[in-house]
Order: structure tokens, then sequence, then C-alpha cells
């Protein structure tokens, strides 16, 4: 990211001060520098938290530069998007998937899983000694929350309604994977004026088909530019389940805007109440929803 950021400075003709927060103070950080209006040229966010510094007046609307928003994926734009303005764009991204050990697998006689249930007989099965069938990060916050997003959106569970039966029944699933012993208990603790318009053209740079590509390369990252993916995907091949993804993707914000945070917040607890049992499945959303 360091040599991105070197180049586009190097093209744009300006000097970087960068100065980097460790990630459990970022937003607070941002939050404190928007309402003392210090807030830097530029800013690096998860793009989870875009909307919610947005909503807060800090941030520029990118069409106030006339910057082309156009290459790029929807869902990338949903995530930067608050009350019909851009305020940021993602030049790469990453997405989620369910890898699997082809020879272990091969070893057993065991087909990838594609169904819920299969999931759970094949994480069963690969269970031996020391190693668990199935592993996933369940942890205290926006990232455990971002890994269950997967089980709930495909059970037909949504964010707007958080203790539907849908999202309870994936939640049983992680559970259920945890108290057979195919997944550990530790997932809980598994772990992103002048001066304005120079930004503007800084961050064109750092979002360029070259930087896309650059920083997608080097940090095995999917870039989010239409007309980027699908060659990146033969460049890189075993990327194609992803950029795949990353075209149709459904960004985490953009639904709920500046609510969703509060939104991952109930759900990395809930996960947490349900896995440690401190609540059934049934309970846990309603229950974590409470505080």
């Amino acid at each position: 990211m360091q040599e991105a950021l070197d180049a586009c400075a190097e093209t744009v003709g300006v000097e970087i001060e960068r100065e980097s927060v460790p990630g459990p103070d970022l937003i607070q950080t941002v939050l404190q520098r928007a309402q003392s209006k210090t807030m830097p040229d530029v800013l690096m966010l998860d793009n989870p938290d875009v909307q919610e510094i947005a909503a807060t007046g800090g941030l520029t609307p990118l069409s106030t530069f006339d910057i082309d928003t156009s290459p790029f994926t929807q869902s990338i734009l949903d995530a930067a998007t608050h009350e019909g303005e851009v305020y940021g764009l993602g030049p790469a991204v990453n997405t989620l998937g369910l890898f699997y050990n082809v020879d272990v697998l091969e070893e057993a006689g065991i087909e990838p899983p594609t169904t819920w249930d299969e999931l759970k007989e094949s994480a069963a099965a690969l269970t031996d000694g020391d190693r668990y069938g199935v592993a996933f990060s369940a942890i205290a916050d926006y990232e455990g929350a971002w890994q269950f997003l997967p089980f709930m959106w495909t059970n037909g569970g949504d964010e707007a309604e958080l203790d539907s039966p849908e999202n309870a029944e994936a939640l049983q699933l992680w559970v259920d994977l945890i108290e057979s012993g195919s997944a550990s208990a530790g997932t809980v603790n598994w772990s992103q004026g002048d001066v304005q318009a120079k930004a503007a053209e800084f961050v064109e740079c750092m979002s360029n088909e070259e930087t896309s590509l650059s920083i997608a390369e080097s940090r095995y990252l999917v870039p989010t530019r239409t007309d980027l993916i699908d060659g990146y995907i033969e460049q890189v091949p075993e990327m194609e389940a992803f950029g795949e993804q990353i075209k149709t993707a459904r960004a985490r914000t953009a639904q709920l805007g500046a609510e969703w945070p509060k939104a991952a917040t109930v759900i990395y607890n809930a996960v947490q109440l349900a896995i440690t049992g401190e609540a059934t499945a049934d309970e846990a959303f309603a229950k974590a929803a409470q505080g």
C-alpha cells in the first residue's frame, strides 16, 4: 500500500504525510477529528465505516471534484454512498469463500460440501485428533459479523430484521458445528481548497487502472473496477471465484447505511452469546439487541 501511495503522490505532485492509527482506535479518532474539523485531506477506511463518517459531515462527496465513479462495481459504490452521494472509492477489496484442502478431502473420500447438512457431515468426518473439520472467525468485532453474513444471507436472512428465524437458523449452524466438536470453541477469539483538489486527484490516482491492479495483485485482492476484473482473473485464475463474486457482491452497508455498525454489533454479540451457551440461537439476536 505504501508503494501505491508513493506512486500516486509522485504522479499528482504532492508530498504525503501518512498517519497510521491502530485499528481499534481508528473510528473514534476519525470522529474526534471530524468534530474538531482537523480531518486529513485523504482518509483510508474500511468500507463499512464510510457511511458512518460521511453522516457526520466530515467527508466531501466525490462529485464535488467530478471524479468518475462509473467504472466501479455497484456494491463498492453502495458501500460508500450516503444520501445519494459517493464519498469514497475502494480500488481493490476482498470477499469470503469456504476453502477446502483437496488432498485431505480426497483421502477421506469426501466431496466438497454444497449444503449445510453436507458441511456438517464433512466437518464431523474430517475432525480428528487436534484437527477440526471446519474453522471460521466468530470474534466480537466487525470481522466476526462479516464472517457470519454469508451464512445469514444465503439462508434468506437480513440485517434489517436480525431476530428472524432465518438468522437464528444460520446461527444455529455455527452453534451445532462447535457443540459437535467439528469447530473449535476458540472461534470466539479468532481474528480493515487547492489542497482538496489535490486530494481528489490523489483519490482518482489511487483508484485508476494501474494502481487498482497493482494493489489487487500485491495484496491478493480483487479490483473493484468492472473493466479490470475479467483481465485480472485471466492473470490470477485462482481468484476467479472471488472475482465473479465481486461483480455482483452485496455491500454490507447498502441497506442500513450509517446504521450498519449497530447491526454488526448485534450480529457478533448474538454469535458470541449462542456459541458460548449464554443464549439459544432463537434468543440470541433479541438478547444482543437489548445490549
